[in-house]
């Protein structure tokens, strides 16, 4: 299979029984993932979701995959968005308002959130702090999985363009 360039590919995932992989296209015209069969690489779905699809976060308990919408313009006063998945009817079920240009995206299963790197680069907020970088310093923001709603008073400031975010979770 050969997914058309100027589609952009970004990043991909695998479901969690590996049966199927998703892929975000990021060009602009397009705005979608695209989930595929692992055994023939057939297309099975496309999945509208906002502007610039970038990175994904799966949450297997809940059978969720989320993906950041960098450059999204749903909200009106708000650039990005979160798309989130659902990966038994392979739909967007939800967009969630959680910061400005949102990138690096991981899922923290025992804490029950989602934390999201703001990268804030273009037109977003004022930084409270000056970074030694150049630029405006970026923040975080996280998605409650009980509710799927950003929590409003967790923004805390990082530095120039944060690009990504993990999370580290002991068994």
């Amino acid at each position: 299979w050969q997914l058309p360039f100027p589609m952009k590919p970004h990043e991909i995932i695998f479901s969690p029984d590996y049966s199927k992989y998703f892929v975000t296209c990021q060009d602009t015209n397009v705005n979608q993932v695209r989930v595929f069969n692992t055994s023939n690489d057939q297309l099975v779905q496309v999945i509208p979701v906002g502007k610039v699809p970038l990175e994904f976060a799966l949450y297997e308990d809940g059978n969720l995959l989320f993906v950041t919408n960098t450059e999204d313009d749903f909200f009106p006063d708000m650039r990005g968005s979160i798309s989130v998945i659902d990966l038994n009817t392979l739909t967007e079920i939800k967009k969630i308002k959680v910061g400005w240009q949102p990138h690096g995206i991981a899922v923290d299963p025992v804490k029950q959130v989602v934390y999201i790197a703001n990268r804030n680069y273009s037109g977003g907020p004022a930084p409270h702090h000056a970074a030694s970088c150049a630029g405006k310093n970026g923040y975080l923001s996280i998605i409650d999985l009980n509710t799927l709603e950003r929590v409003p008073d967790f923004k805390p400031e990082v530095s120039v363009d944060p690009y990504a975010v993990g999370v580290r979770v002991k068994n």
